[in-house]
C-alpha cells in the first residue's frame, strides 16, 4: 500500500523535474536571444548616430562654403544678407537631402510624387503599393508603364514633412 502511494507521488516529482528543466532551456534561449536583440538594437542605435553625425558635418560644411561664398561676395549678391533666415534655408535643404541619400541606403521606397509621362495624370500608389517600394509604376489612367528611378520608389499624394493641403 505504502508503495502505491509513493509509486504516484514519484511520477508527479518527475513530472515537475522534467517541467522544471524545460522552463530552465526556455529561460536560457530568452536570455540568449534577448543578448543577441540587445546587440543588434545597439547595432542599429550606434549606426543612427553615426549617420546623424554625418549629415550634422555635411551641414556645417556646406554653411561654411556658403558663409564663405556670401563674405567673399561682399555683397548682397544673393538678393538678400545672411541672416538667420537664409541659414534656417540651407540648413533645412539639407536635411532633407541628407534624409532622402539615408532613405536610400536603408533601401527603404523613396516617396516621390509622380506624374504618367505618357498621359500626364498623377499617379498615387494605394493599398498594398503605398507600403511596399518599387521600380516599376503603372498609370491608372492608361495603364503606361514606366521607371522612375533605379530605386524602390513609392508614389504619394503628398511629400514626407509638408502640409496636406490639396
Amino acid at each position: 500500500m505504502e508503495q502505491k502511494i509513493t509509486s504516484p507521488l514519484r511520477r508527479a516529482l518527475e513530472e515537475a523535474e522534467a517541467e522544471l528543466t524545460e522552463l530552465k532551456h526556455t529561460a536560457e534561449h530568452t536570455r540568449t536571444c534577448l543578448v543577441a536583440l540587445e546587440g543588434e538594437y545597439k547595432k542599429r542605435v550606434d549606426e543612427r548616430d553615426e549617420m546623424r553625425r554625418e549629415r550634422d558635418a555635411a551641414i556645417d560644411t556646406a554653411f561654411t562654403m556658403w558663409a564663405a561664398c556670401v563674405g567673399a561676395a561682399g555683397d548682397t549678391s544673393f538678393g538678400m544678407p545672411p541672416n538667420e533666415i537664409a541659414i534656417a534655408q540651407v540648413r533645412e535643404y539639407l536635411k532633407q537631402l541628407t534624409w532622402s541619400r539615408a532613405i536610400a541606403e536603408q533601401n527603404q521606397p523613396i516617396p516621390m510624387i509622380l506624374h504618367c509621362p505618357e498621359c500626364g495624370e498623377r499617379h498615387i500608389d494605394e493599398g498594398e503599393f503605398a507600403m511596399k517600394g518599387h521600380t516599376t509604376h503603372a498609370c491608372q489612367h492608361c495603364g503606361m508603364v514606366w521607371k522612375p528611378a533605379q530605386i524602390t520608389t513609392v508614389g504619394v499624394r503628398f511629400l514626407p514633412g509638408y502640409k496636406n493641403d490639396k
